[in-house]
């Protein structure tokens, strides 16, 4: 599968790099899990945009730092993935 997903984004509102994306025209993208760096899960994205705006499930906008992502998909020949990685949020 051809995934990119970048490092980091950053929450200035200037229309450049505001969300955390999954870049991918070959697979079919069925959940992104976000965790903080104590392992808890701050959100489930289960849209067809797959984009997290740096907010918690409640609403909550999350600190600067490092999150973990989980990403649960099918390739495009039907057989599954998982990637899991590393995102900074700046601000």
């Amino acid at each position: 599968c051809r995934i990119y997903i970048p490092t980091a984004f950053s929450l200035e509102g200037d229309g450049v790099n505001d969300y955390l994306e999954v870049f991918s025209d070959l697979v079919n993208i069925r959940q992104m899990d976000v965790f903080d760096r104590w392992g808890e899960l701050v959100v489930s994205i289960k849209s067809n945009t797959h984009k997290w705006n740096g907010k918690s499930a409640s609403g909550k906008l999350m600190h600067q730092g490092v999150y973990l992502y989980l990403l649960y998909g099918d390739c495009s020949n039907g057989k599954p993935f998982l990637k899991a990685g590393e995102i900074t949020l700046v601000r």
